[in-house]
């Protein structure tokens, strides 16, 4: 709007309300009557600050759901960021002081707008005294960048404030440790939330074979959501000859005696655990904690429990060290809302701990040497005993013992909708899926190693035991990470796949070679189409709409699209890889031809769907992984 016209509706709006006020009031002069008409204008103007503070008229219940909500806005703000960002800022999670003296109101620190990873190595050690913690807690944020956790910053605003929120315990619940020891914030976070439950996150990583000192190698664990993304977790491979491995940020190492005080802290309110996460390449901290939760009793409140042992590994037969391969029953084998439980590379005792998995949504176990994992009778009753298992992810893991001489009565699972095979040897999982039936999977990732999986993508196009269809026939989604086969079986595959509206395929090699098969064949009509056959019948997946690859071109990628368009079977959603190569020109033709085009860095990819189905959206991450935090996980190699 011209500000010559804002002026005029100005004047028409003031003469028409000093018109209406002297009328209203005959013995107001004029001037008073101008006056008031200003006065009325500008009473609600949100570019006038009011008179007093308002908020002081706030209860001290309202005030606490306000700092409640900031506290719950910025953790979605946090978990919507890069997981190189992510890490840094669990640090800054950890900045309040744990003293409840309010210092000087001049001295509080202020909120950055830009947040900039915290240097730990800087650090300087705490001062004995109260006054001293809080003069090192404003320096640190008043370094350019660092940005201050909501609860602590409204904590800082005046002596009510602070009052009110140390006075909150659900301000207070999610607990880091990444603060050097003697852990005094994570201490008082914990003493503040009083009895609330507890969401522990630990990250313990040592990273001294690192030439990093910020750093370790690691492959990256994505998770697939609907719009092919991914959210990142690290891990060192688990095969040595694997290329392009990430690197991930990890906090200054950790001492044995540490993790003992970490575990002083927390292993007394296990009653209140709801969340408990560990990532770590020691093993050693792992057997520490196993050991403790072996004499600790029940956790009522926990709903996900995830351990993650980062390893580079080549022998999976036996685990070592030997010394520490205690199977340990946790919680006295009682978590009775365990929902979501991932144990990467942790083992323990299987049969004592069956009736933990009576109420799982989302079970993911990976990388368990063949001596430490379950009996196939004790997995079977793992996998089946809960009646709500919606989410299944096996890598390197599964039953022990050797496949030939498994029983073969088959093991029904209707409540799965979202599996996870990867990283298997031929024998093994295509043994396992002739027990296992999952009659209702809509979202399927499979990873093969570099044997020849024909036979397998012949088994996946064949009907499940004891089903009248393949488990490929009721896919929604489907990611192909490594799946080596002929053509024959390829076109089987395919046809399977009627209802498939989501396809990512990893194409290492190009679109010529080993899976690139797949996107091949998805640009040409079906061998041995009819001659009159309508022509979007004649393709494979007639409904697929979103395309995601890695190793293709833009040109090849244009081909596609330009064929399934004739076709009648168009793509609306395309994705690379950051690594191929697209040129302008192709992207441009892309761009116009359909409705989003984008680009992702590459990643192995598993995905993790809601109960109703539905993908979260994620963003894709790392050269040869896809996850979870908070979910499934899968290695892709």
């Amino acid at each position: 709007m011209a500000d010559e016209e804002f002026s005029q509706m100005l004047a028409v709006d003031m003469a028409e309300r000093l018109a209406k006020t002297m009328k209203e009031n005959p013995a107001m002069s004029q001037a008073d009557a101008l006056a008031r008409v200003h006065r009325d204008m500008l009473r609600n103007n949100p570019f006038v600050p009011p008179e007093g503070c308002p908020v002081n008229v706030l209860p001290n219940e309202l005030l606490a759901y306000i700092f409640s909500t900031g506290v719950k806005l910025q953790q979605e703000e946090d978990e919507a960021e890069s997981d190189d960002e992510e890490d840094d800022n669990e640090e800054l999670l950890m900045q309040d002081d744990g003293d409840d003296e309010w210092e000087d109101e001049d001295d509080r620190p202020s909120r950055s707008k830009t947040k900039k990873p915290a240097q730990k190595d800087d650090k300087k050690e705490e001062k004995e005294g109260d006054a001293s913690t809080d003069e090192e807690e404003e320096d640190e944020d008043d370094e350019e960048g660092l940005v201050m956790p909501f609860q602590v910053l409204v904590s800082h605003v005046c002596q009510r404030w602070r009052t009110v929120a140390l006075d909150t315990p659900d301000l207070w619940t999610v607990v880091y440790f990444a603060e050097p020891a003697p852990f005094e914030k994570s201490r008082a976070y914990v003493e503040r939330s009083k009895n609330r439950p507890l969401d522990i996150i630990l990250n313990l990583n040592n990273h001294e074979h690192s030439d990093d000192e910020d750093a370790i190698d690691g492959d990256a664990v994505a998770e697939i959501g609907q719009d092919i993304g991914v959210i990142i977790r690290p891990r060192d491979s688990a095969d040595p000859e694997a290329e392009d491995a990430t690197t991930y940020p990890c906090p200054s190492n950790t001492s044995k005696d540490e993790v003992k005080q970490i575990l002083d802290v927390i292993i007394p309110h296990i009653e209140r655990w709801r969340h408990f996460e560990l990532e770590t390449d020691s093993y050693d901290y792992i057997y520490d904690l196993l050991g403790r939760l072996s004499r600790a009793p029940a956790a009522p409140e926990l709903e996900v429990f995830q351990i993650y042992h980062y390893e580079n590994c080549e022998d999976y037969d036996t685990f070592r060290p030997a010394e520490l391969g205690t199977p340990f029953c946790i919680f006295g084998g009682s978590a009775p809302k365990l929902e979501m439980l991932a144990l990467w590379g942790v083992h323990i005792n299987w049969e004592e701990c069956v009736s933990m998995f009576a109420g799982l949504k989302d079970l993911e176990l990976a990388y368990h040497a063949t001596d430490v994992r379950p009996s196939f009778e004790t997995f079977i009753e793992m996998i089946s005993t809960s009646p709500n298992l919606k989410t299944l992810a096996l890598s390197l893991s599964g039953p022990s013992g050797e496949p030939e001489k498994w029983p073969t009565d088959v093991v029904e699972l209707p409540s799965v909708l979202e599996l996870i095979i990867s990283d298997h040897d031929k024998a093994f999982i295509s043994q396992l899926m002739h027990i296992l039936s999952f009659p209702n999977v809509k979202h399927l990732v499979v990873d093969g190693n570099n044997e020849d999986f024909t036979e397998f993508a012949l088994q996946l196009a064949a009907p499940m035991p004891n089903c009248s269809h393949s488990i490929l026939a009721g896919l929604e989604t489907l990611k192909i990470g490594g799946l080596p086969c002929d053509e024959n079986a390829a076109e089987v595959v395919l046809s399977q796949l009627g209802g498939l509206r989501e396809f990512k395929i990893k194409c290492p090699d190009g679109p010529d070679e080993t899976e690139g098969i797949f996107f091949q064949l998805l640009q040409r009509p079906r061998t041995g189409a009819a001659q009159g056959e309508e022509s979007k019948g004649a393709f494979f997946c007639p409904r697929l709409e979103k395309l995601a690859t890695q190793g293709i071109d833009g040109h090849a990628m244009k081909n596609l699209v330009q064929a399934r368009r004739a076709a009648g079977v168009p793509l609306k959603h395309v994705s690379f890889s950051d690594d191929d190569d697209v040129d302008i020109l192709d992207e441009t033709w892309l761009r116009e031809n359909v409705e989003t085009l984008d680009f992702y860095e590459p990643s192995d990819d598993d995905s993790e769907y809601t109960d109703d189905e539905e993908a979260s959206d994620v963003e894709m991450v790392g050269d040869e992984i896809l996850t979870l935090p908070h979910g499934v996980v899968v290695h892709l190699s």
